[in-house]
């Protein structure tokens, strides 16, 4: 349950809208949240909130060595076609056309490794910032 804070002691924005859970990070993370999926996108643009940064864009997600020993990585076709495919996109900006190229490129040397269970575990600037999350999922790491 949130509670009224000043705005100075916040550092981060969070929004429904926004990709990830936040029930599973530390009370630490969450104090310093604002939730605000309930403020219409205007008002979270706009000053004061708009120098909170978005919670999403901080959190890394580690993949926790250890418990996902499984079979050796594999190389696959589709994987690395799509990603070569992508190597050509373009985009509006050059900037948005790098950073998916590179991303791309990435892809295409992706190895498969299929794991009975995975644990990820969110980061922010390289403190663990909530409990690992273990079950059905896909990493890419």
């Amino acid at each position: 349950m949130g509670a009224w804070v000043p705005l100075e002691s916040l550092e981060y924005g969070h929004s429904t809208y926004s990709a990830g859970r936040v029930a599973h990070l530390f009370p630490w993370v969450k104090e310093r949240t604002a939730e605000l999926g309930m403020v219409p996108a205007e008002v979270v643009e706009a000053t004061p909130f708009s120098r909170l940064q978005p919670l999403v864009t901080k959190i890394e997600q580690r993949l926790e060595s250890g418990r996902n020993s499984a079979g050796e990585p594999v190389t696959k076709d589709w994987l690395r076609t799509v990603g070569a495919l992508l190597t050509r996109a373009e985009f509006d900006s050059n900037e948005a056309t790098e950073a998916v190229r590179a991303r791309a490129a990435m892809l295409a040397q992706t190895r498969w490794r299929t794991t009975p269970a995975l644990a990820v575990t969110p980061y922010i600037d390289a403190i663990p910032a909530g409990l690992p999350t273990v079950g059905g999922m896909s990493v890419w790491a």
